[in-house]
């Protein structure tokens, strides 16, 4: 048996021995809690600085190298107010950037920050075109949390009241074929749970090649 199969069955016991204790109602909270520390270890919810969550060392070490171009075109789905395109245009200063926020009030501040330097549009992406409701919390004009599903502001962030606004969607293929793009060399998307419906943008008879990489898998 090879040392490998006797770590992973060593594993396995463990695992059944966990269970066995711990499989119980009294411990839910902890089990729950153990949930969380997984998703730190694999980047999740670690948004509090961008050398924390990794976007800084993406930015820094490893996109260049990964895209092998100075003049990539890069989509940021989610800018907010702008971070991380204002990292991306510093570090490819002849990128075409294309940065989406949905949120009037943050794209404002936003387009105040860097409509000179990017190109911005105030709609989300998804599947479809069309409309979406968009919430956030009710006592502020535009934040990071804002997400086209209520519960992200209710179970997660425990907003007991958000409130939903009217917001624009397109699709990467409309987007793209209206702009002329052939390839988006780099997608970031940061959407709040929407990300799996902004991928479904680019169809099956989509003319746009979109090279997706998982963020997590450069900052390491």
């Amino acid at each position: 048996m090879s040392i490998k199969s006797s770590l992973l069955k060593a594993a396995n016991r463990s695992l059944d021995a966990y269970a066995f204790v711990f499989a119980r109602p009294f411990f839910r909270d902890w089990n729950a809690w153990l949930i969380q520390v997984g998703f730190r270890g694999l980047g999740v919810l670690n948004h509090r600085t961008d050398s924390l969550s990794g976007e800084r060392h993406l930015l820094r070490s490893k996109l260049r190298m990964f895209l092998g171009k100075d003049d990539p075109v890069i989509f940021d789905v989610g800018a907010n107010e702008g971070d991380f395109s204002a990292q991306l245009i510093e570090i490819f200063p002849r990128a075409s950037v294309f940065a989406f926020e949905p949120h009037p009030g943050t794209f404002s501040r936003l387009s105040a920050r860097l409509a000179d330097k990017v190109r911005l549009k105030n709609a989300g992406l998804g599947s479809t075109v069309g409309s979406a409701t968009l919430y956030d919390y009710g006592d502020r004009n535009g934040t990071g949390h804002a997400s086209i599903y209520d519960h992200v502001l209710t179970a997660v962030h425990k907003t007991a009241e958000p409130v939903g606004l009217e917001i624009e969607i397109d699709t990467i293929d409309n987007f793209c074929e209206a702009h002329g793009l052939e390839l988006i060399d780099f997608l970031k998307i940061d959407t709040e749970g929407n990300e799996l419906e902004v991928l479904k943008g680019p169809d099956g008879c989509s003319k746009t090649s979109v090279s997706v990489t998982s963020s997590s898998s450069l900052m390491r």
